[in-house]
């Protein structure tokens, strides 16, 4: 931009020469009808100018040979100043917790004490006044944090100095408020620990949604705690030793699982799962009544029946004998029975049958138990 240096003049004819010298060169003006002058310098002519203090000198000689002269000091100050930005909120990486609370961002700047800076980000300004050392800082409030979706944005600061040079920095920044979510599998098998389990190791496991490879997990069993990581398909497992899974008593325990990204975005997720270690059994009641099967036993159904403790009800117990399998469901009262009916026995002398009882599903453990039994086979 051109600078136009203007003043005035008395006792001098119009058209009379103006001669100015500014910043080593020299310009010339005419005067007008009312004695004043206007001279232009070009803007290639102040881009050579130096910042500091300065004068520029006038001089007109009148029709009559009298001359006259006159000056005035200036400061040169074409330097743009600067600013910079902080590092936001240690990381440039807005969290949840973080954007909940409102962020401060702040800076310093070459810009005189008391010039103002205006911030930008998401389409929202902030100012704020340069302090001592050139130190400033603003406020972005929680609501303005949570009006904008996750993505990646740039922090614009801008000042200008007492002269009017603009100057402006910016800095990316990303807003990551949502929190990966974390959950467990189904823990020794069937999410009860039996009398077998609890003397042994178990591995806890489970997987996350919306994490990333590395983001770390924490599983707590009580007062003990584990640390792993998400794998490349989003897996995580941890194995808890046999003395803690040992000392924990029979009932409910609850465990959880606590996942952060890297962003510190985190979440929690419990998982329920029962310790029952508590005796179990089942029995076979007398088949026939006397652990016998007569001709006339041996024409009709069989029916096998027992009973059984610490076993839920609708339990299945599988039932095999003579190796052929029948199942039974396990009744409010814990007994259960299946029907059956035997083949047609070929004479031969007193003969044993082994009879397996396993139940399929239940909390504990799983007993077999055979129950040897005696009969004479029917002869025909």
């Amino acid at each position: 931009m051109d600078l136009v240096l203007s003043g005035s003049t008395s006792n001098v004819e119009e058209n009379q020469t103006v001669t100015v010298t500014f910043g080593g060169k020299t310009y010339t003006a005419k005067v007008d009808a009312d004695g004043n002058w206007t001279a232009t310098v070009p803007s290639a002519d102040l881009a050579g100018l130096k910042d500091g203090d300065a004068s520029v000198q006038v001089s007109v000689t009148n029709a009559h040979g009298n001359s006259a002269s006159a000056g005035r000091e200036y400061s040169v100050d074409a330097t743009a100043p600067t600013v910079n930005i902080d590092t936001v909120t240690g990381d440039n990486v807005i969290n949840g917790s973080e954007a909940a609370a409102g962020v401060d961002i702040s800076g310093t700047t070459t810009a005189e004490v008391g010039q103002t800076v205006t911030v930008t980000l998401g389409g929202n300004s902030y100012t704020a006044q340069v302090q001592q050392g050139g130190v400033w800082s603003v406020n972005v409030p929680g609501t303005d944090l949570s009006a904008l979706a996750d993505n990646g944005y740039t922090v614009q600061a801008s000042v200008s100095d007492a002269a009017g040079n603009p100057g402006s920095a910016g800095k990316a920044i990303t807003l990551d408020t949502t929190p990966p979510t974390v959950s467990f599998n189904v823990v020794a098998g069937d999410d009860v620990i039996n009398s077998v389990e609890h003397g042994q190791a178990q591995i806890v496991s489970g997987t996350a949604t919306g994490a990333s490879v590395g983001d770390k997990v924490v599983i707590t069993i009580g007062s003990n705690q584990y640390t792993t990581t998400v794998d490349a398909s989003g897996k995580w497992s941890v194995g808890v030793p046999a003395s803690v899974i040992s000392a924990l008593t029979d009932g409910t325990v609850t465990l959880s699982a606590t996942i952060t990204d890297s962003a510190g975005n985190s979440s929690t997720q419990t998982h329920d799962v029962v310790v029952n270690t508590a005796s179990v059994a089942l029995t076979v009641n007398t088949l026939s009544g006397d652990d016998v099967i007569n001709a006339a036993e041996a024409g009709a159904s069989l029916v096998i029946n027992g009973s059984s403790a610490q076993f839920a009800s609708g339990t299945q117990v599988t039932i095999t004998l003579n190796g052929k399998s029948y199942t039974a469901t396990i009744q409010s009262d814990g007994s259960g029975q299946p029907p059956y009916r035997p083949p047609t026995w070929a004479p031969r002398p007193t003969a044993r049958a082994e009879f397996l009882f396993r139940r399929r599903t239940a909390p504990g453990t799983a007993p077999r138990r055979r129950t040897p039994s005696a009969w004479t086979p029917p002869r025909r």
